[in-house]
């Protein structure tokens, strides 16, 4: 699996993205993951410092992974668990995508 990497500004975040992501990605080595300016990738991670979710978006026909803050898809997540959750939802997408 592909996840393509979409940061804001980070103009005023409550998160540190690439932090979070360093952690993410230790946890998934069997995913590549690549900024989504050079590839669309499988999925699309998104990664808004704050809660207004700023960051534009590239057209993506596939999945998408959006944090803003301090949730992710629109539901609230303790800082200590964002990674976490990002690399659960990573692992439920890449666990379809093997059934196919």
């Amino acid at each position: 699996m592909k996840v393509a990497i979409k940061y804001c500004g980070h103009c005023n975040p409550l998160i540190h993205g690439p932090f979070i992501m360093e952690a993410v990605k230790k946890q998934l080595d069997n995913v590549q993951f690549v900024n989504s300016k050079d590839d669309k990738g499988d999925v699309l991670l998104v990664i808004s410092g704050c809660p207004v979710d700023c960051a534009s978006r590239p057209f993506h026909m596939g999945p998408e992974i959006s944090v803003a803050g301090l949730s992710i898809d629109g539901a609230s997540v303790e800082p200590r668990d964002l990674s976490g959750e990002i690399i659960k939802r990573l692992r439920l997408l890449l666990h379809q995508d093997s059934a196919c």
